[in-house]
This record gives structure tokens, C-alpha cells and sequence, in this order.
């Protein structure tokens, strides 16, 4: 089998990130970028044989970036603090790697979200599929100030097991993080030149909650998956009242709220 790096990217993270690292121990390499934690999240990567490099946080995806060049195995698997590789899934892989084409240059899994005490498989959250392992050469971030993802130039494939991603510790929580992304798309859709619409504002929630909770069985989720359903019609209701208020603006623009990971 070719060698193997694994990078995580952290931010006071010292609650989930054992759990990661914990599922990435078969790995040649095990690489943990820091953005500058204040908790235990150094200690505890390097109780589970982590290389740490501490790099102030730049944003998702240059520490991404920043990671990759750390990396030195032929292929990189990629998991955020808060995800870990399904039971099953470390062996998919590596039987995946040791068969790969030379004309493939990542895999794709689902990835699956566990959310107000159950795992959610309907929606817009499922199955979220994610290219997470790849060629090192061969990979590039994008620079989206949201949902930034690596991407390979040639084929992928897709495997059976699951990323098991504890993204959100309760409502509130959830609630913060599309606060934050809502002001960090409005302030890149500014940019872009993209003008606020009225009607937008109403149509485009109500259009998302359908699609979520009705067209892709989110409801089959229960109370969690309206939940979902409704945070996220919020999520884009608050990008399109953000890019109102730049408008509003003198100065043609506010400070966004900083992504955290």
C-alpha cells in the first residue's frame, strides 16, 4: 500500500479531536495543524502520535492549504476535528489504495451527521458525500469563505462507509455557526456585485425548507429533521437580510463575522 499522511485542522478542539486522531491511527503520517489553540488540543493530538505545526488561524480553507504542504504521504486522508472515519471505513480505504488505477485520484464518501441525539439520513444533510482522501500532487483547495473543499483534476470513486461528523453541540450552537457563514456569504456576494432582493428574502427560506424537509424526506428525521428544515430556511433568510444591511452600509460594507472552525 502507498504511504499515507492524514491532516486535521484544529481550534480548540480538545472535546472531539481525540476521537478523529483515535480513528486515523493505522496511518504512516499523522499531521495536526493548530490555529492557535488556548485548551488541551495540543496535548491530547500529540498523546495520539500527531505532528503538530502551529500556524495562527488564516481561515478554513489556507490552513487547509497550509496543511497539505505539511503532509509528505503519496495520499492524504482529510478530516475536520469534529469528524471521524466510521468503524469499517480505515479498512475500505486502505484495501481501496493498495487496488487504486493509476487514473484515480481520490475517493468520495458519505458523510453522516449526528444531531439532537439520532443520526440524520434524509434531507439536505444526507448523504452529503465529501472528497476526503486524494493524491497529494494532485489536490487543490478551494477558496470559498464557506464550504471550501479539495478538490483532484481526474476520477474519483466513491466508498460505502461513512465520515460520522458531531458538528453542532446543541440549537444554539447550530444557530451561531449559520449566523456566522450567513455574514460570511452576504459579505462574498457583495463583493461579487450580487444586489439584495426583496423577494428573494421570502421566496428563497421558504424554497430551501421545501426542498430540505419535504422533496429529500427530511421529515423522515423527526423533530430533528424539521429542526434542520427551519435553521437552514433561517440560514438563507439571514444572507439575503446581511447583504440588505451592506447595502445599508456607508462605507459599501461591514466587518463579517470571523468562520471558526
Amino acid at each position: 500500500m502507498p504511504r499515507v499522511s492524514a491532516i486535521v485542522i484544529c481550534l480548540n478542539e480538545e472535546r472531539k479531536i481525540g476521537r478523529c486522531l483515535a480513528s486515523l491511527a493505522w496511518v504512516d503520517e499523522l499531521v495536526v495543524i493548530d490555529g492557535g489553540s488556548t485548551d488541551r488540543t495540543e496535548a491530547v493530538a500529540r498523546a495520539h502520535g500527531a505532528t503538530v505545526h502551529t500556524n495562527r488561524w488564516p481561515g478554513y480553507a489556507a490552513q487547509k492549504t497550509f496543511a497539505l504542504s505539511r503532509a509528505t504521504g503519496e495520499w492524504v486522508v482529510s478530516l475536520d476535528a469534529d469528524e471521524e472515519l466510521e468503524p469499517g471505513l480505515a479498512e475500505e480505504i486502505q484495501a481501496a489504495l493498495t487496488t487504486c488505477r493509476a487514473d484515480v485520484d481520490g475517493f468520495v464518501m458519505p458523510r453522516k451527521h449526528r444531531y439532537l441525539g439520532r443520526w440524520i439520513r434524509h434531507g439536505e444533510w444526507y448523504p452529503d458525500d465529501k472528497l476526503r482522501v486524494f493524491r497529494r500532487a494532485r489536490a487543490t483547495c478551494t477558496d470559498d469563505a464557506v464550504h471550501e473543499r479539495f478538490t483532484v483534476p481526474g476520477r474519483t470513486v466513491r466508498l460505502s462507509g461513512h465520515i460520522l461528523h458531531y458538528s453542532h453541540d446543541d440549537v444554539a450552537h447550530h444557530v451561531r455557526k449559520v449566523d456566522q457563514y450567513a455574514s460570511l456569504v452576504a459579505a462574498t456576494r457583495r463583493r461579487a456585485g450580487t444586489r439584495f432582493s426583496r423577494s428573494r428574502l421570502l421566496s428563497d427560506p421558504i424554497r430551501r425548507a421545501v426542498r430540505g424537509y419535504v422533496w429529500r424526506r427530511g421529515f423522515l428525521d423527526g423533530t430533528p429533521g424539521l429542526i434542520i428544515s427551519v435553521v437552514t430556511a433561517l440560514y438563507v433568510f439571514l444572507i439575503h437580510a446581511k447583504l440588505f444591511e451592506l447595502e445599508l452600509a456607508p462605507d459599501g460594507h461591514t466587518e463579517p463575522a470571523r468562520r471558526d472552525p
